[in-house]
């Protein structure tokens, strides 16, 4: 794991970060990805609290708190919007 990491209830509003790892069972990690929750994308803190609304690929969703312990982020320190995040994109079965 990144050691920069942090829980995503940690970014502040107008904070972003990129998704470094979802942690859970597999049904709610599953239940995060069907979202687009996933690691490698980019993630803005819009209204933090619980819920806690974030910016999502244009789209803004709200997360319950224990969703927010779920999911690590590496905070982006003065990144534009839909600037590349991560240094490393991860994906999960399939090829291409």
């Amino acid at each position: 794991m990144n050691t920069n990491s942090v829980p995503l209830q940690h970014l502040a509003a107008g904070q972003a970060g990129c998704i470094c790892r979802l942690l859970g069972q597999p049904d709610v990690l599953h239940r995060l990805e069907e979202f687009g929750l996933r690691p490698g994308t980019r993630i803005e803190m819009f209204r933090p609290g619980n819920p806690c609304i974030v910016r999502l690929g244009g789209c803004k969703v709200c997360l319950r708190a224990d969703d927010l312990l779920h999911i690590l982020v590496e905070p982006i320190d003065g990144a534009a919007p839909g600037q590349g995040c991560c240094r490393r994109r991860r994906w999960r079965g399939g090829t291409g």
